[in-house]
């Protein structure tokens, strides 16, 4: 059996681009808390995280999606 390496959050940057199968980058990376997509856009009704900025979306409206 192979050995699989430990790769700490400092080191993963940008290690997507650079994917290694014998690193376990799941081991020891900090946990994510982005809580619930409790809000709506008032423009696009996207659901949206309380803190993401306004215009991620449709930029303000400046982006029509046709319906599917």
């Amino acid at each position: 059996m192979s050995r699989i390496r430990n790769q700490s959050a400092p080191h993963s940057y940008r290690s997507a681009f650079n994917y290694d199968p014998n690193i376990n980058y799941y081991v020891k990376q900090r946990a994510v808390t982005i809580g619930s997509m409790s809000k709506t856009c008032s423009k696009c009704f996207a659901k949206k995280w309380s803190d993401e900025p306004n215009g991620m979306c449709c930029a303000g409206g400046k982006v029509i999606l046709l319906d599917i």
